[in-house]
């Protein structure tokens, strides 16, 4: 079995029974960056191993290696300087000096209410006594979530969409300004995060993004009552469909910018924080001694993708873009948009005209997005 993807250049590349060669899946038209893209079974980024009858020479050289280590390298220390917080720890700092504008949690994506994951709300929810709203559509994670929160925890078993989440809101009598929005549903994160922050002004936001996607590309998936999410597993997991969802994180931080929301760092698995810029301010004013600063879109998409790179496109998709991202941008799009378009394919099957079934945006400027809403 093998596996060699060029950013999605070729679809039928993602194949379990993959037959193509290398000169197919793994065209050399991505110089100087080369053939660093030619990942399969058994073959790891900077093990300079090969086996099976792809010859080390052929696929990668030491050449490429060395020049995608340096990239990496650089990309890695700069990574380190964008802070990984807590967003339960800033909301509770924010009550601790009585900036916090109300003590109401809006969770979008709440899951069974397992303390072991990484969602900022439960430990408000069930350590703190903050009252709140939990939207989770699954019935069976639903049960458990109820099972789970505090009584002052309203459970609602229903999908969130940019169409109900002002009625969520009012009918849950959540505040105008609430202590934390987290977003997590896997799907149409940033329609529902643009739709939200038209209605409401959290404290803090924090939004799960699609960590594959480099900076400056802005990519984002509609909303849709059709949407598919991933049933697959294991090898299926993520070289057919689970990369078609989310959105990216220059698209999350430039769409909650005009709303006063600054960049503070990177958060859960692949999130990106966001606070309120008139209470970081505030909070830094009062804590000089360990303030808060401002990032761009580009330093929290890159440290996101250094410390969180999936596989979600396929084995070593992500790294190629990012590799395209520093050495070659000219080309950059050409080649997400292929992979984005192969994943949309592969998870939402085929639409009209021979496109994707499901609507989606890719491109350089926010407004593209913005402007579907």
């Amino acid at each position: 079995f093998r596996v060699c993807i060029v950013a999605a250049q070729n679809p039928v590349c993602w194949s379990p029974d993959y037959g193509y060669t290398a000169e197919v899946c793994c065209p050399p038209d991505l110089e100087p960056v080369g053939n660093i893209t030619c990942w399969w079974d058994g073959f790891q980024a900077g093990d300079f191993i090969a086996t099976g009858d792809y010859s080390y020479a052929g696929c990668c050289n030491r050449t490429n290696w060395a020049r995608t280590e340096a990239v990496l390298g650089d990309l890695m220390a700069r990574a380190t300087k964008m802070p990984y917080l807590y967003a339960e720890r800033i909301v509770m700092e924010l009550d601790h000096a009585g900036l916090l504008p109300s003590r109401f949690v809006v969770n979008y994506g709440a899951a069974d209410g397992s303390a072991s994951g990484d969602d900022p709300a439960v430990p408000l929810f069930k350590e703190h006594g903050f009252p709140g709203l939990a939207v989770e559509p699954d019935e069976a994670r639903a049960a458990k979530l109820r099972r789970s929160m505090p009584a002052a925890v309203q459970v609602r078993e229903v999908g969130v969409t940019p169409l109900n989440t002002a009625d969520l809101l009012r009918e849950a009598s959540a505040p105008e300004e609430p202590a934390l929005l987290k977003v997590d549903i896997d799907s149409f994160d940033c329609p529902v995060l643009l739709a939200t922050l038209r209605v409401s002004r959290p404290a803090v936001v924090q939004v799960e993004v699609n960590s594959e996607v480099p900076y400056p590309v802005i990519f984002g998936v509609h909303y849709s009552p059709n949407f598919r999410h991933s049933d697959r597993k294991g090898r299926e997991h993520g070289w057919f469909s689970r990369g078609f969802f989310g959105c990216s994180s220059t698209l999350a931080a430039e769409l909650a910018q005009p709303f006063g929301y600054d960049v503070v760092g990177q958060a859960g698995a692949h999130d990106v924080l966001l606070m309120r810029r008139d209470l970081r301010l505030a909070m830094n004013k009062g804590m000089p001694w360990a303030p808060l600063r401002a990032y761009t879109a580009a330093g929290v998409a890159r440290a996101i993708s250094v410390r969180c790179m999936k596989k979600y496109f396929g084995s070593g998709v992500g790294v190629s873009w990012l590799m395209l991202a520093e050495t070659r941008p000219e080309i950059l799009l050409k080649f997400v948009t292929r992979g984005i378009k192969a994943s949309c394919l592969a998870s939402q099957g085929l639409g009209r005209e021979g496109e994707c079934a499901h609507g989606y945006t890719v491109g350089f400027d926010v407004e593209d997005f913005r402007r579907i809403y």
